[in-house]
C-alpha cells in the first residue's frame, strides 16, 4: 500500500474529506480524518494525525466498519490525498495495513 497525491498519480482510494478542489467532487471517505488543523504549521499536522493514530486504534480495538474498510484494502491500493507528500492520516492508513498484514 503506498499514498499519493490525490493529482499527481492514480489513486485506487480516495482517503480525505468531501471536496470539490478544481472541480474534481469527490465524496468524503470513510477514512478520511476527521480532526481539522487550525493552521498549517508542522505542529499543528503532528497534532491531527496523532489525533486520527488514537482514533484508528479505537477503531481496530472495536473492530469497527472503518477498521474493517482498511484491512479489507488490496495489498497494491494506492491511497489519494490532498495532504501528501507532506506528513499526512493516509501514512497511519498504510503503516496500520502494513503492520496489519504482516503480524
Amino acid at each position: 500500500m503506498i499514498v499519493t497525491h490525490i493529482k499527481t498519480k492514480t489513486h485506487t482510494h480516495y482517503c480525505g474529506r468531501a471536496s470539490s478542489y478544481t472541480g474534481i467532487g469527490l465524496d468524503c471517505s470513510i477514512l478520511g480524518n476527521p480532526y481539522l488543523m487550525r493552521d498549517q504549521s508542522g505542529t499543528e499536522r503532528d497534532r491531527v494525525i496523532a489525533q486520527y493514530r488514537v482514533q484508528l486504534n479505537r477503531w481496530r480495538i472495536q473492530d469497527s466498519e472503518e477498521w474493517k474498510t482498511l484491512i479489507s484494502l488490496p495489498h497494491n491500493a494506492v491511497l489519494g490525498c490532498f495532504c501528501h507528500p507532506k506528513a499526512c492520516h493516509c501514512d497511519v492508513l498504510a503503516a496500520a495495513f502494513n503492520w496489519h498484514h504482516t503480524n
